[in-house]
């Protein structure tokens, strides 16, 4: 006898949305990790950053809007 529940669809995209955040922070650390060491300043580096977690969420975020569809 199996007793374990399915995962609703919110729990499982709110889910989804916490890996594409975390996913999103690291790319963004990254990015502003590298732009730091190319000579720029620190305040570039953290907008840069910032630039990047934003263009990478939206596009986390349209995927899986995309993918959730029936």
């Amino acid at each position: 006898m199996n007793s374990q529940s399915t995962p609703s669809s919110t729990s499982l995209r709110a889910l989804y949305l916490i890996v594409a955040a975390s996913v999103s922070m690291v790319i963004a650390l990254v990015a502003g990790i590298l732009v730091c060491v190319t000579g720029k300043s620190i305040v570039d580096a953290i907008l840069y950053g910032g630039g990047v977690f934003v263009a990478f969420m939206t596009l986390s975020i349209a995927m899986i809007t995309v993918l959730s569809m029936p």
